[in-house]
């Protein structure tokens, strides 16, 4: 009778013991399917990963210059302005609030950290994300966008993963966080977090407050949304979040959070010059399209790619330094006389700078030029509706106008910034050498910033008096006119 009720037990314990070997292979498989993804991944094998020379020098690029007919260097091909800063330059509140707001534990992981990522799946990303500093830097470096689908995004994900692990392995802690802040765009040209600390505040990064700092590193979520110079309520509501994260992780005391969450965000805005300024900029952009053009073909011929930004091209131009000067002196001399021409006739005009049409019409065309821009567009595929759009965009902000003295900060919304821009007079010059077809000189605008419209190569106008001299040349050579024939204008 003992040993019949003994019985049951080692058919439980057996079934236990089933149970445990299972769930040890599902864990020993588990870790192996994980194993073999990071390792194929790594090996490019389910997708192009970046090559191990780009992982350890992943900002090496060589300017391309225009060289002209007379060898004067008309400008290069560069892929970004900036000015980078050494560890030493961070000040310890912008390292602090990096750490409190993207990654507290960047100091002891490799690259990944998987509390990170479970808290991120459970929650849903709702108490913050599970991307490493390290594989911020990956996406920055390597992925720059997020791909659409759900399923590209978790592969991209992965090789994030194992980019920062080898990033990790080449790279200090103070090399990583140093190359994240000067690889960081935050809009205006402010390339870097030194080029942003001029853009925003007129000041180098080592003289940043800890607001200003918070303020910076509240943008790295969205430079667009968390930006002081678009939406000032928004970007000082998501520095007080870093603030507050910087207080629970004690990197600031209560003291210290309660003067700085008062403080309002001073903006000091500074136009920072992009690569595309001035006359010239219509060319290189011309020759940009043009030399992209070659470079496919000579890569599909050759096998081998050549990089406009990266490798350092000479690029020689038919177009002579002195000629091309003279054309843009011509070009301001002679609009800068219209323009006041044309203020002078239109200053009674309240439909500046259009006439003769109606209000509907006038609104037709603004709704037209509003709908091309960038900002519009990005807003409209956010599924904000129209109502809105006009609200944002009758919204006065800080920006930079054109003006004939020079770049002018106002105070002015993108509605009454496009209307000021279309009373701007334009013009086009291109020069030619008649024997050879050399193109001598080419100014296709006044300024290509404010004006990204070619008018040598985009605009398409009548012939005009360039025709008289094929009427004249036929009645001399059919007719036998001379230049001092008479005739008649009698009917």
């Amino acid at each position: 009778m003992e040993n019949e009720k003994k019985l049951p037990t080692k058919k439980k314990k057996s079934y236990v013991g089933r149970w445990i070997k299972l769930i040890w292979l599902g864990f020993i498989g588990t870790v192996a399917a994980i194993v073999a993804l990071f390792f194929s991944i790594s090996q490019g094998f389910l997708g192009e990963m970046p090559d191990m020379k780009d992982i350890e020098n992943p900002d090496i690029y060589v300017a391309s210059e225009i060289i002209s007919s007379d060898g004067v260097v008309l400008g290069k091909f560069e892929k970004e302005k900036t000015q980078p800063v050494t560890y030493n330059q961070l000040p310890p509140y912008l390292v602090y609030a990096l750490y409190a707001k993207e990654d507290e534990r960047f100091r002891e992981h490799s690259g990944i950290d998987l509390k990170s990522i479970v808290r991120a799946v459970y929650f849903r990303g709702e108490r913050g994300g599970g991307s490493t500093i390290t594989q911020q830097l990956a996406k920055l470096l390597f992925t720059k966008s997020a791909a659409q689908s759900k399923m590209e995004r978790a592969f991209q994900k992965l090789k994030e993963w194992s980019v920062a692990v080898s990033l990790e392995k080449r790279y200090t802690k103070e090399e990583i966080i140093t190359l994240y802040f000067n690889k960081f765009d935050f809009l205006y040209n402010a390339n870097g977090i030194e080029m942003a600390s001029k853009v925003y505040f007129n000041k180098k990064t080592k003289d940043l407050t800890l607001s200003e700092a918070a303020t910076f590193v509240a943008m790295l979520e969205n430079p667009v949304k968390n930006n002081p110079l678009r939406n000032l309520e928004r970007a000082t509501e998501r520095r007080n979040v870093v603030l507050k994260q910087m207080l629970e992780t004690k990197y600031i005391d209560q003291a210290t959070y309660d003067k700085a969450v008062q403080e309002p965000i001073k903006t000091d805005y500074q136009n920072i010059k992009g690569i595309d300024q001035g006359y010239s900029a219509y060319y290189k952009h011309y020759l940009r399209q043009e030399i992209s053009t070659y470079l496919k073909d000579y890569e599909k011929k050759t096998g081998k790619e050549l990089n406009i930004y990266r490798d350092g091209l000479k690029i020689y131009v038919t177009v002579d330094s002195k000629m091309q000067k003279y054309a843009e002196e011509a070009i301001k001399e002679h609009l800068t006389n219209l323009q006041k021409s044309f203020d002078n006739e239109q200053k009674n005009n309240r439909k500046r700078p259009f006439y003769h049409i109606s209000d509907k019409q006038v609104n037709d065309i603004m709704m037209a030029s509003v709908k091309r821009t960038g900002r519009y567009k990005q807003l409209a595929e956010a599924g904000v509706s129209e109502d809105s759009i006009l609200m944002e965009f009758k919204k006065p902000v800080k920006t930079s106008i054109f003006t004939w003295d020079g770049e002018q900060d106002v105070e002015m919304s993108p509605w009454d910034s496009i209307r000021y821009h279309k009373q701007i007079a334009q013009a086009g010059l291109m020069a030619m050498e008649p024997t050879t077809g050399d193109i001598k000189a080419w100014v296709g605008g006044i300024n290509w910033e404010h004006f990204q419209y070619d008018h040598v190569k985009q605009w398409k106008r009548q012939v005009g008096s360039t025709f008289k001299p094929f009427v004249y040349a036929t009645a001399i050579i059919n007719l036998g006119m001379t230049p001092c024939t008479p005739i008649s204008n009698a009917s």
